[in-house]
């Protein structure tokens, strides 16, 4: 049985950054346009990216972290400046991975993009190809999965990721197995943020929980059989599922009230194309400033003050009582999705479900 870890993470901190609007897809579970359809797109020039740049490294500097970026959109390619940009990163030594679509990777691309510091590049794949095509766009899913080798021969790592619904649920462990076939460096898979019309993930909790077995054991028989895929547990509700399977033990030295995994909402957030600081990109409505404020690197400053509002373990409804409260917490994003308040409980967490049953019986 292992042991959660009760010890900080290493000295690096990534920025998740949106640089355009810009995008080939409009997928039914884009957080971009889902609460607003009509958006005018924007991408951000050179200059205020460098601005970014320049004021994160000064950022990170200070708290003696390590900067790096994963830099999404849309797709980051279709960002008119987007090669200054990476040539910009490249004079700075600051690594970056991308998280776009694969309709503009050619292996000259691929090539250019390791050249100039790119370690990874993530792609999506939503289902079998009926269901990823209906959710994104005809042709997605063979593209997606086309592109793969020529990220491997320029040498980025890949990554894919997987949206989770009740519309896809039960294709996803099939999903795995096709990343398996095709070689992908790391897979992993993120429950759907409820927006839009659409305000709903209706899966029940129990049926997650036998989701996240399914992917599980899918997990443990690659890893066995030698697999160089990495899983990416990224649901932080599979720490739950672990700690019930007894492959996790709570650790005795845990300081009571310091979050030592689960979300890492705030740490250290997301930024948009107009520099719009996120506590999370999944969460809408959680605006704590900008990168471009006065008090973005004050330690005392509202942007910090707003950022850790959102990590106060008393304010998470039932996650608060739980003696997983300090590695888990679920996923608020789903939660503000789908009941409209951050803190309240995870729609999936089949603890709280079975703990409300038992109470009442």
């Amino acid at each position: 049985m292992a042991e959660m870890k009760a010890k900080p993470t290493e000295p690096v901190m990534v920025f998740q950054w949106h640089i355009t609007d810009q995008c080939d897809q409009r997928c039914t579970h884009c957080y971009i346009f889902g609460e607003n359809p009509c958006k005018t797109l924007y991408s951000a020039p050179f200059d205020r990216m460098k601005e970014v740049v320049d004021r994160c490294m000064a950022y990170t500097a200070r708290r003696h972290f390590r900067l790096q970026f994963a830099i999404s959109g849309g797709d980051p390619l279709l960002n008119p400046d987007f090669w200054q940009l990476a040539e910009y990163l490249k004079q700075n030594d600051i690594p970056y991975a991308i998280m776009g679509n694969p309709f503009h990777l050619t292996q000259a691309v691929c090539d250019r993009l390791y050249t100039l510091g790119c370690t990874d590049y993530q792609v999506s794949i939503d289902g079998l190809r009926d269901t990823h095509d209906r959710m994104r766009r005809p042709g997605s899913f063979d593209a997606t999965w086309a592109c793969l080798p020529l990220l491997h021969k320029a040498g980025i790592t890949s990554h894919v990721m997987s949206t989770v619904s009740h519309l896809n649920l039960w294709e996803i462990p099939d999903v795995i197995d096709l990343a398996v076939q095709h070689g992908v460096g790391v897979y992993g898979f993120a429950r759907y943020v409820p927006t839009g019309p659409d305000k709903k993930n209706a899966i029940r909790p129990t049926e997650y929980r036998a989701f996240l077995d399914a992917c599980y054991q899918k997990y443990r028989k690659y890893r066995a059989e030698g697999c160089l895929t990495q899983f990416a547990e990224k649901e932080h509700l599979f720490v739950l599922y672990k700690y019930e399977e007894g492959l996790v033990r709570i650790p005795k030295d845990a300081k009571p009230g310091v979050l030592y995994d689960g979300c890492h909402i705030g740490l250290p957030g997301a930024i948009l194309p107009d520099g719009t600081l996120l506590a999370c990109r999944r969460t809408a409505g959680s605006e704590i400033g900008s990168v471009f404020d006065d008090d973005f690197p004050d330690e005392e400053g509202l942007c910090q003050k707003r950022r850790l509002a959102y990590r106060a373990l008393d304010k998470y409804e039932d996650c608060s009582k739980c003696r997983l409260s300090q590695w888990c917490r679920g996923c608020h994003a789903v939660a503000r999705g789908q009941s409209g308040d951050f803190f309240a409980r995870d729609p999936q967490c089949w603890h709280i479900v079975e703990a409300d049953e038992a109470a009442k019986a």
